[in-house]
């Protein structure tokens, strides 16, 4: 399991190659890792915390108080898996793992 740091995330390439190359299923915290052809992640959706983010971002620039804005803890989270990725390192993902994704990557 790779942890969700700067670091892994800035070395993003060089920890998926890593993995890989020493046929080690790795679970990231991201879906960008799997894209990027990791084996899977599971971790909050981005997509939903960078729009949250921006509503945010809009009340500062209307004049709200900063410390009058709730502070917004991710409420969705997703599993994604690279099938590409799981054939190359020959591990086999049950077929109830995939009912619970939210997207596989073919």
């Amino acid at each position: 399991m790779v942890a969700d740091s700067a670091e892994a995330s800035t070395q993003l390439r060089l920890v998926i190659d890593l993995a890989a190359s020493e046929y080690v299923p790795s679970l990231f915290p991201y879906r960008s890792f799997p894209e990027a052809g990791g084996l899977m992640s599971y971790g909050p959706d981005t997509r939903e915390l960078y729009r949250h983010a921006a509503v945010d971002i809009d009340q500062i620039l209307k004049g709200e108080e900063v410390g009058t804005i709730p502070f917004y803890r991710a409420t969705t989270f997703e599993l994604v898996i690279n099938q590409k990725t799981a054939a190359l390192l020959g591990v086999q993902i049950p077929p109830a793992i995939y009912g619970f994704a939210s997207d596989v990557i073919e």
